[in-house]
């Protein structure tokens, strides 16, 4: 198993911020700096409320679950989530 698959060590909540270095395609970097100029954010910024996202996601289907982004969402759904942009 690989560094970047094994389980990270739990990190204390008052360790403090961590520096994370992330290597991005020159088009992944574009698009990023385009979302956070328009979006009025840092880039930092942008990648903390994507990962907020990804995180719903990958719970939602823990839980058999599904996350939608729709304008009109399903008659089923029960949940809204406000406050990512």
């Amino acid at each position: 198993m690989s560094n970047e698959t094994q389980r990270p060590r739990e990190r204390a909540a008052d360790d403090g911020p961590v520096r994370l270095s992330v290597s991005v395609s020159p088009a992944l970097y574009n698009r990023l700096d385009e979302i956070a100029y328009t979006a009025h954010m840092t880039k930092s910024e942008v990648l903390r409320r994507a990962f907020t996202l990804f995180d719903l996601a990958v719970r939602a289907e823990r839980q058999g679950d599904k996350l939608y982004i729709s304008s009109t969402p399903p008659a089923s759904s029960s949940r809204e989530i406000t406050g990512i942009l």
